[in-house]
């Protein structure tokens, strides 16, 4: 009894070593920019600010340290500390970047000092907290396992940052918004 034999093709492809590749790209690389001695590397000359986030988080205020790159020079970084409803109607201007499109005049806003035009950069936000920080009382009263936190809105959908937003309301109705303000 004889089976017939059949041809299998293969397919060969020529790959050349990871190596040599990486070694290519590494050296084109050191060719625009020594990273030992920083020649011939671009300057960063992003600015940025850093700024204390006052939070209540639950056993009392903390401050969350927050580092902003800021869209031009000469921009500053504002901190809000808002009750609900805020007064304010933001906008997605298309490219990614929130920011505050109309403030009623008789909000929270308003009489705080957001402007028109200020760019969302972060609202603190409520989180769950971990099951190991949770504080029962006896009688099942106690902590809601609840706290806050800063939510930074840098790459964020616009349903998103307004969720966080909105989830203030779950805790005190409290919103701390972080924003980015033109001179």
């Amino acid at each position: 009894f004889s089976r017939p034999t059949t041809a299998v093709r293969r397919r060969v492809h020529s790959f050349s070593s990871p190596s040599s590749k990486a070694d290519e790209t590494l050296s084109f690389l050191d060719a625009l920019c020594d990273v030992d001695t920083g020649e011939g590397c671009p300057v960063d000359t992003t600015e940025a600010e850093t700024v204390e986030v006052a939070l209540d988080i639950g056993d009392g205020r903390a401050l969350i340290p927050a580092v902003f790159e800021l869209s031009n020079p000469g921009n500053t970084i504002e901190t809000f500390d808002l009750d609900m409803p805020l007064g304010i109607i933001f906008e997605d201007d298309g490219s990614g970047v929130i920011t505050v499109a109309e403030i009623s005049e008789s909000g929270a806003a308003a009489r705080k000092g957001v402007q028109i035009g200020d760019k969302l950069r972060a609202t603190s936000c409520v989180v769950q907290k971990k099951r190991a920080d949770f504080t029962y009382w006896v009688g099942g009263v106690g902590d809601s396992g609840k706290q806050k936190a800063l939510f930074q809105t840098d790459r964020a959908t616009f349903p998103k940052a307004m969720a966080e937003i909105r989830s203030n309301s779950e805790l005190d109705g409290r919103v701390v918004l972080v924003l980015e303000r033109a001179p």
